[in-house]
């Protein structure tokens, strides 16, 4: 599955991995008002959005079975901190295409979000 095109460079999810996109900051609360820079990382979001997965186990992929993910593009996650990485905006959080995401091993996701 080629996933997110920045430049020149083309990223593929692979094996049990999932890659996710960073949660969304809360600018303004419900009522209209704007909150301030550090109100807004209290604020945010606690759900990352998957945006591709891996194929699962390579064994069950040889013999034609089905994936063996239990996550699809699209699900709302949670994972623990240490899963998380540094912030977008912080100097070590990584650049070009993967900007505002965060790969991470199918047994960080905790959980699956269901609306």
């Amino acid at each position: 599955v080629v996933l997110i095109t920045h430049n020149l460079m083309k990223v593929k999810v692979l094996g049990q991995n999932v890659l996710l996109r960073w949660p969304e900051f809360v600018e303004a609360t419900q009522g209209g008002i704007v909150l301030p820079e550090n109100q807004q990382k209290m604020l945010k979001k606690e759900t990352f959005t998957v945006v591709a997965v891996g194929e699962g186990i390579e064994p069950v992929k040889r013999k034609g079975g089905p994936s063996t993910m239990p996550v699809k593009e699209g699900d709302e996650v949670l994972i623990p901190g240490y899963a998380r990485g540094p912030e977008p905006g912080h100097p070590a959080h990584p650049q070009g295409a993967l900007a505002g995401h965060v790969l991470v091993e199918l047994e960080d996701i905790l959980a699956v979000v269901e609306a």
